[in-house]
C-alpha cells in the first residue's frame, strides 16, 4: 500500500482555492509597487486593500494574512486543509526579475506555514509569468520547499480529486518537467 495514493474519504475537506498574503510578501510590494501604479493598506482588523489603476479591491479579510485566523476559520467550516495561492495583486505587474523576487517571497513564505501546519497548509507556487525562463527557475526552486507544489494556479494546473493529505505530502514526486511542459505549451 503506497501512502502517496490514500483515499481522500473520510478525511475531511481540503479546499485548493484558498488565498494567502503573506507580511513579507505586502512588504515588497509596498516597497516597490508604486512606480507600477500599485498601492495597498492595512484596513484595521479586515486585512489589505489594494488599488490597481481603476481596480480596488478588499479589503479581502483578516484570514488571509493572519495563519491562526486561517485555521479557526477552517476548523468552524470542517476543511482539514487549504492548497494556497496568491490572489491580486499577484506578481504580474512588475518587471521580470522583482516577479521573481516577489514570487520566491512568496513561495518561502508558505513553505514556511506548511512547516507550522504540515498536515493543513500546501500551497501552488507563484510563478513570474511574464519570463518563461524564470518561471522554470522558481518552479525547479519551489519544488523543493516543503508543501508547495511547483504548479501555479494560474497555468489552470488544479490537481483533479481525489486528493488526499498524503498525496499533497509526496508531491515531491511531481517533477519540474511537468511544469516545464505547462511553461512551454
Amino acid at each position: 500500500h503506497d501512502a502517496c495514493h490514500d483515499h481522500p474519504h473520510g478525511h475531511g475537506a481540503i479546499d485548493i482555492h484558498a488565498h494567502y498574503l503573506p507580511q513579507t510578501f505586502l512588504d515588497l510590494v509596498r516597497e516597490h509597487a508604486a512606480p507600477y501604479g500599485i498601492e495597498w493598506k492595512m484596513v484595521e482588523g479586515k486585512g489589505p486593500q489594494f488599488k490597481l489603476g481603476h481596480l480596488v479591491t478588499g479589503p479581502v479579510g483578516k484570514k488571509f494574512v493572519d495563519i491562526d485566523t486561517r485555521l479557526q476559520a477552517m476548523d468552524a467550516q470542517g476543511v482539514k486543509a487549504h492548497v494556497m495561492s496568491l490572489s491580486q495583486p499577484m506578481v504580474y505587474w512588475a518587471d521580470a526579475q522583482l516577479g521573481l523576487r516577489l514570487s520566491a517571497v512568496y513561495n518561502d513564505a508558505l513553505a514556511g506555514c506548511h512547516d507550522q501546519h504540515p498536515d493543513r497548509i500546501f500551497g501552488l507556487a507563484m510563478l513570474p509569468m511574464q519570463d518563461p525562463a524564470l518561471a522554470v527557475q522558481e518552479a525547479q526552486r519551489a519544488a523543493k520547499l516543503p508543501g508547495i507544489l511547483p504548479i501555479s494556479a494560474t497555468l489552470g494546473g488544479f490537481m483533479a480529486p481525489p486528493i488526499s493529505i498524503s498525496r499533497l505530502r509526496c508531491k515531491s514526486s511531481m517533477d519540474t518537467s511537468s511544469a516545464r511542459n505547462l511553461l512551454e505549451r
